[in-house]
């Protein structure tokens, strides 16, 4: 939390010790929803930080039926 209030206002570890409460925190929170600092709107313009999609699931019995049951001799090489 300290490094994004950094990064957003150019608070310093020690500003943010003395000054910084819960609801003031939450107040902050809440009126980034819908102006978020700049930091935020270009990282999300340029997709950094995204997360990644998660593979979908393998379905084993499908993925054991794809491959032959007995040893081809054509198959080996």
């Amino acid at each position: 939390m300290y490094c994004h209030l950094i990064a957003s206002t150019g608070w310093t570890w020690e500003y943010i010790d003395e000054h910084m409460t819960i609801p003031r925190l939450q107040a902050m929170t809440k009126y980034w929803e819908t102006a978020p600092p700049v930091h935020v709107m270009v990282a999300a313009y340029f997709g950094i930080g995204k997360k990644k999609k998660q593979a979908e699931p393998v379905d084993m019995e499908e993925l054991m039926r794809s491959f032959p049951q007995s040893p081809n001799p054509s198959m080996i090489f």
